[in-house]
């Protein structure tokens, strides 16, 4: 039986092990070791004495044993508050960014329309990558999950927005633009790229007509969906 209180994992330097078993990460405490005369080899009695809590690798959801070797009943009463407080105020900023980025993501899908293969403005690239740049490392919190995320596009296989550009343009469509260009893959943005913030826009002076070269709209929506599928995942999986 597990106790839904989230506690600090002890940190005991060779006596307390972490053990993968499914989907699920288990704590155990090495009770005692002891030498074997007949086997020559040490044997050492190991018990379970929580489960890790994915979103809080540093906490465990505790069992009877927890409290058998490590705490009394009030310390333990008080780690178990502090440790609910600590998690209720993770989740409350993850709520938060949650909410601070759909405000951004449907005022942008506003301002979008008819504006495809416009050039996002720096002010602009600048402001949603304020609002990325939290959003990514709260999403590195599930780093299983995380090293999976990718920016897919429509169909089979894992795809960077590039490389899906490049497979509408042979299919004759439209796709993301850069200055009038179709982009293209550049170095290190092969198949799986992770979700990042958007390139800051470069200045160009093209025959006396400033200008820049950057994200389109149309590229930043997209990147955008990615995030939001992202965070839903994330929100998700922690509510299971």
């Amino acid at each position: 039986m597990y106790y839904n209180e989230p506690v600090l994992i002890p940190e005991i330097q060779g006596r307390v092990f972490m053990r993968n078993k499914g989907d699920s990460v288990y704590v155990l405490f090495q009770i005692s070791r002891t030498y074997d005369p007949e086997t020559k080899n040490n044997r050492s009695e190991r018990c379970i004495i929580g489960i890790q809590i994915p979103r809080k690798p540093e906490y465990m959801l505790p069992n009877e044993n927890y409290y058998k070797y490590f705490v009394t009943k009030e310390a333990a009463e008080r780690n178990e508050k502090q440790a609910t407080q600590d998690f209720a105020r993770k989740m409350a900023q993850w709520e938060k960014l949650r909410d601070d980025f759909d405000h951004m993501y449907y005022d942008f899908q506003t301002v979008s329309r008819g504006r495809w293969n416009e050039v996002v403005s720096p002010d602009s690239v600048t402001m949603i990558n304020e609002i990325l740049a939290p959003v990514i490392e709260m999403l590195k919190e599930d780093e299983e999950d995380w090293t999976r995320e990718r920016v897919p596009g429509p169909g089979e296989g894992v795809r960077t927005v590039e490389q899906q550009t490049e497979e509408n343009d042979r299919a004759g469509k439209q796709g993301p633009r850069k200055g009038g260009q179709a982009e293209k893959s550049g170095p290190g943005e092969g198949n799986g790229a992770r979700l990042a913030l958007i390139p800051d826009p470069v200045e160009h002076d093209a025959g006396g007509v400033k200008g820049y070269d950057g994200k389109t709209f149309e590229y930043v929506n997209f990147l955008l969906g990615q995030f939001k599928g992202a965070i839903g995942r994330f929100f998700q999986k922690g509510s299971r």
